[in-house]
């Protein structure tokens, strides 16, 4: 007697979640995000401290938030607006990660051809850059211009600013990997002052992009850093 759930596309092996296919999920989620997450916290904080203006209001928005005696934790992150607007403004500058479309076959698109096998690359960096889109300061570092914008950085449809990809195929760990950035970040601001070695003027660094599958700085970036606790004080996770 022919059984007739033999080839039902639910009882079959290709429908079977393994402990390899759920550890080639966690691999996708958390091991592309080790680059661009350390390469968004440098370009962030480098903007800050060439801007020492906007790094006091970062410093005291997390003073206001969380004080002076105690860390910062993940409860803490969605109180801080201006840490949004400043990492925001980061990925707008310094669009982290460059990562192709492949035409799977032959396709038309608004009149033009588009062979299968072809890579395409959304230049995030001038569109970034636009001034029609995003005002005659378009080159500044100014976390403010997001104070009352609507623009949705995590869901991709919204292409003045998509840095975790468009549609179907952004990046499925862009919630996990914002909140480590903005946990890192915070806690560096929070923690210490930061100054240039020898003597240099943050004004002096040089901000010169190394193009690649992550879009990292040509120069390392070193700092001194300074506590700013007070050492009086027991630090507490409240």
């Amino acid at each position: 007697m022919k059984n007739n759930n033999e080839h039902h596309p639910s009882n079959g092996p290709l429908n079977e979640i393994k402990k390899e296919n759920i550890k080639a999920i966690l691999f996708d989620l958390v091991v592309p995000a080790i680059d661009s997450a350390t390469n968004l916290v440098k370009w962030s904080l480098a903007s800050l401290i060439k801007n020492p203006q906007k790094m006091k209001k970062l410093q005291d928005e997390i003073k206001s938030v969380v004080g002076m005696n105690t860390i910062i934790e993940e409860k803490h992150i969605p109180k801080l607006r201006y840490l949004d607007m400043v990492i925001e403004e980061t990925f707008r500058l310094y669009p982290i990660v460059f990562a192709p479309h492949e035409a799977r076959q032959d396709i038309s698109f608004d009149g033009y051809k588009i062979p299968k096998g072809s890579q395409i690359f959304l230049n995030l960096w001038a569109i970034a850059r636009d001034p029609t889109i995003w005002s005659d300061n378009c080159n500044e570092f100014y976390p403010e211009r997001f104070l009352n914008d609507d623009i949705d950085t995590i869901s991709g449809q919204d292409f003045r600013l998509a840095p975790f990809g468009f549609g179907r195929r952004r990046c499925p760990g862009s919630m996990l990997g914002l909140l480590n950035v903005k946990v890192l970040l915070s806690q560096l601001v929070h923690s210490f002052d930061w100054e240039m070695p020898h003597g240099n003027s943050p004004q002096d660094f040089d901000m010169t992009e190394k193009f690649g599958l992550v879009m990292s700085m040509v120069n390392d970036l070193v700092l001194i850093p300074k506590y700013r606790f007070n050492l009086e004080n027991k630090i507490e996770l409240k």
